[in-house]
């Protein structure tokens, strides 16, 4: 607690307790859960025919921003956390990208 404390200043103040620590984990187990989704919803977006993976090779900018403004959304105003949620994401996303084009191929040349 002693180190916690050392870090308060005007703008900062240290919230300790259990119920702001579980608050605090409940929180980032939620939006690290749910941005895990984020190959399924690739897939899923792909399998559907809602949209083509070079389409979503042209917005990988976009995307990546995207990622990085919810990251920003779901973690505490810190740049750690903010990056231990983006790079996961981002990697999940290609990974998510790779398999749909595994099964784009897959679904236009049926052997």
């Amino acid at each position: 607690m002693n180190f916690s404390a050392g870090f308060m200043t005007e703008n900062l103040e240290a919230t300790l307790g259990l119920n702001n620590f579980i608050s605090l984990a409940s929180g980032l187990i939620l939006a690290f859960g749910a941005m895990f989704q984020f190959p399924l919803f690739v897939i899923i977006l792909v399998k559907f025919n809602i949209i083509e993976t070079k389409t979503l090779e042209h917005l990988r900018p976009y995307i990546i921003v995207f990622i990085l403004v919810l990251a920003a959304i779901f973690t505490p105003p810190d740049i750690v956390s903010q990056l231990m949620l983006f790079i996961p994401t981002w990697l999940l996303f290609e990974a998510g990208l790779i398999a749909s084009k595994l099964i784009e191929n897959k679904t236009k040349d049926p052997e």
